[in-house]
């Protein structure tokens, strides 16, 4: 995200977040969420040492990966019962 702004964290606005958004665009859903959770706790980190007033991330609409199905038991590790 770095490359999307000249300057430090006090840079990060709206418009570099939609920038580097754009940049990332054709990366799977949930690696576009795990991206967008860090680059969130980086700015929730610089709000926390006062180094922004604000995280510009909490006005961005974030990707929403749905819950997928639980992946079943490969039946070659089931034991068989004896009857």
């Amino acid at each position: 995200m770095a490359a999307h702004t000249d300057q430090d964290v006090t840079g990060v606005d709206a418009a570099v977040l939609r920038s580097w958004s754009a940049s990332i665009a054709d990366l799977k859903q949930s690696t576009r969420a795990r991206m967008q959770a860090a680059i969130a706790a980086f700015l929730r980190w610089a709000v926390r040492h006062e180094l922004i007033d604000a995280n510009p991330i909490d006005r961005f609409n974030r990707v929403a990966v749905p819950e997928g199905l639980p992946r079943p038991v490969d039946p070659k590790r089931t034991i068989a019962s004896s009857a």
